[in-house]
């Protein structure tokens, strides 16, 4: 949502009179709804993502819901080759529950788009704290109207859906295929689940359950504390008069104008805790493919009356591939899953980056990522199902590493030593499927709905999210390249 450059209109037009407020906000805001440059479709309110057809066979339901966590010893510790110690999954510091949002596949046939992009509890502080943070001068950052627009805009995705069951059989073969593959995401800085929508919900509807993360770090324009759930959504139950949020941590970017040392150290202890978060996440989610216990009923009473929790535990029991599990994230958020995959290499299969911000990693995890493969000893067979046992690295996995040509260029997220890594066959599980690959002519912004939806008239304004292509068919190339690699896979 961020949005950058000059503001080429005159400081004195905001000193204006209520009306001429109004019919300014009119002129400008009618231009982003029906000049999205992006869209080759009809131009008309509200705006629409299914303007960009979902690749898939499937409908995506979703849900919002906040995951209760757990601190499991037996569950958190995991040998570790660049550790001297076996890691300890710490959640002292952790909120009780996380909140996530998961989108799966369904064969519901959805009854128009009716979903707003953003959650009505939060679009209106998100959107105006968006413009605070990225607003490249003081005049504009007074603009924080301007993305209202994006209230506007409705999905196709579908609450309360039916989890995709393909037939009735009741053979051992049968469950086995109804077991899905998951993927855990891990959003970037300044923005938050709803930002990867269509990559997510492009996943979704090829058949993955998508876990998002919505990072309770502060690194998140904002976010709704405990106790908002999908129910609360259209106003329904539970709303509350002024919802309680947790804005995006202003004073960790102020340290990057005055001390950048200290700047890269506060990132890094936020990636420490957007890791904890994340594995203690999966800990939980993988939970729900149990069998019903007797605690289960008092749990989901205890959960503030959550119903969609009670359900997805309900809906997910023994659908979860254990198998097929992949750690994935975007910018800030791709060094949160290398972290991960780092510490906890048992829990994936594979691990994939998106303009990942290797930068932003601890340095033990970083130097161990950029050593390459030290050894083929634990590879196995060379099959991608080897037993959580032999998997003691991220080298153990497969990787995918994504980068924008924007960032290759510039060498961000160490894409050349990455990349000289995967020439040389020490990137990933020896014979496994790693790759390292650029997309052509491509923005660090087309990895998320940002470039897509941002107006080109404003993209022009000012300087940013212009890329040499059109934004949806660069956000399609990166969904088709990862979903082919995560396929090849299974």
């Amino acid at each position: 949502m961020a949005v950058h450059g000059r503001c080429h209109l005159r400081p004195a037009l905001f000193t204006m009179t209520n009306m001429t407020f109004l019919t300014c906000s009119l002129l400008l805001i009618l231009p982003c709804c029906t000049a999205m440059s992006v869209f080759d479709a009809p131009r008309f309110l509200p705006l629409r993502l299914s303007s960009v057809s979902l690749p898939g066979p499937y409908g995506v339901g979703v849900a919002d819901l906040f995951l209760p966590i757990h601190d499991n010893d037996s569950d958190t510790k995991s040998s570790s080759s660049n550790l001297e110690n076996n890691f300890v999954l710490d959640t002292s510091d952790l909120p009780n529950r996380v909140s996530i949002r998961l989108l799966y596949p369904t064969t519901d046939v959805p009854h128009g788009n009716k979903m707003p992009y953003l959650h009505p509890l939060l679009a209106k502080e998100y959107l105006r704290e968006s413009m605070r943070i990225s607003a490249p001068n003081k005049w504009l950052k007074r603009c924080r109207w301007i993305l209202y627009y994006l209230k506007l805009i409705k999905t196709p995705l579908q609450e309360q859906a039916k989890l995709l069951r393909h037939d009735n059989d009741n053979t051992a073969a049968s469950q086995s295929s109804q077991l899905l593959p998951i993927v855990f995401f891990s959003h970037g800085l300044s923005v938050s689940s709803a930002t990867y929508t269509y990559q997510t919900a492009s996943l979704a509807s090829q058949g993955f359950l998508v876990v998002v993360l919505n990072h309770a770090d502060g690194s998140a324009p904002a976010m709704l504390k405990d106790g908002i759930s999908s129910e609360d959504r259209n106003g329904n139950k539970n709303t509350h008069d002024k919802p309680q949020l947790l804005l995006y941590d202003q004073e960790i970017a102020k340290l990057l104008q005055t001390d950048f040392g200290a700047f890269i150290q506060r990132r890094r202890e936020q990636a420490s805790y957007r890791t904890r978060e994340f594995l203690a996440a999966v800990h939980a989610f993988m939970q729900l493919n149990e069998t019903e216990s007797a605690n289960d009923n008092d749990t989901c009473e205890a959960n503030e009356g959550d119903s969609t929790l009670t359900n997805m535990r309900r809906m997910l029991r023994h659908r979860l591939d254990a198998e097929r599990v992949t750690f994935m994230g975007h910018s800030f958020g791709g060094a949160t899953a290398l972290m991960a995959a780092s510490l906890q290499p048992h829990l994936a299969q594979r691990v994939v980056g998106h303009d990942a911000g290797v930068e932003l990693m601890t340095d033990d995890l970083s130097q161990a990522l950029l050593a390459g493969r030290q050894s083929d000893n634990n590879s196995g067979s060379g099959s991608s199902n080897d037993k959580p046992k032999t998997r003691q690295s991220i080298h153990d996995l497969d990787i995918l590493l994504l980068y924008s040509k924007e960032w290759q260029d510039k060498n961000y997220g160490q894409s050349q030593k990455l990349l000289e890594l995967y020439q040389q066959n020490k990137l990933g599980r020896t014979n496994g499927t790693s790759h390292v690959a650029v997309v052509a002519d491509s923005h660090h912004m087309e990895f998320s709905d940002v470039a897509m939806l941002t107006p080109k008239w404003l993209c022009q304004a000012t300087g940013r999210f212009v890329g040499k292509r059109n934004a949806v068919e660069a956000a399609m190339e990166i969904d088709r390249t990862t979903t082919t690699w995560l396929q090849q896979q299974q």
